[in-house]
């Protein structure tokens, strides 16, 4: 299964609870083994 994430913001200081929970959310689709790509908006 090929996912495709498209985020607003991922990489961004330690102090983002939204970055924090989008960052959750990728490491556990990896844990899966999913084949996904992750598009940042900037």
């Amino acid at each position: 299964m090929r996912i495709a994430m498209f985020y607003h913001s991922l990489i961004s200081d330690w102090n983002n609870g939204n970055a924090h929970f989008l960052r959750g959310i990728a490491a556990f689709k990896r844990a899966k083994q999913l084949e996904k790509t992750i598009f940042e908006f900037c």
